[in-house]
């Protein structure tokens, strides 16, 4: 197997791939979707095999305390992604790590429950810790410490 960089944008890297240059390439399925490419797709990898970074999809809009536009921001946020958010990136800060660490932790939600799961690697790939947690989604902050309490002995 030889693995080498690859660059450009998601059309670039696909045709890299068709042409031959490449074997495969690993993409976001979101971005495949939205650019009508998913027939490209061969393997969507489950989350307990491949863990984004905390965070990873979020869109964050920032605005000045004092600004006009905040009541209209907060009309657009999404109940669901928040707390997804804020649990993954409470299992950061209890871990107090960045990215720096091989760490990749999920939440999802689903009606009123929220599933958390994180791993944690070495720099090799070798898995040192695992959790997975479910709660209620009103429990965000608290199930993302609650599943970096169980890995903290690994960082």
């Amino acid at each position: 197997m030889n693995i080498k960089p690859i660059r450009g944008n998601i059309d670039t890297r696909v045709k890299k791939v068709m042409s031959g240059e490449y074997d495969a390439t690993i993409m976001a399925e979101a971005g495949l979707n939205r650019l009508g490419l998913a027939h490209h797709i061969q393997e969507v990898f489950p989350v307990d095999y491949f863990t984004p970074a905390a965070g990873q999809g979020a869109l964050a809009v920032v605005a000045r305390q004092d600004s006009s536009v905040r009541e209209t921001l907060e009309k657009l946020n999404h109940f669901n992604s928040v707390q997804e958010v804020t649990a993954e990136k409470a299992v950061l800060a209890e871990l107090g790590v960045g990215c720096q660490w091989p760490l990749g932790v999920s939440a999802k939600a689903n009606g009123n429950k929220l599933d958390v799961y994180s791993i944690l690697l070495t720099k090799e790939g070798n898995v040192l810790s695992e959790a997975k947690l479910s709660g209620s989604i009103n429990d965000a902050e608290k199930l993302g410490k609650d599943v970096a309490k169980i890995m903290e002995d690994y960082v």
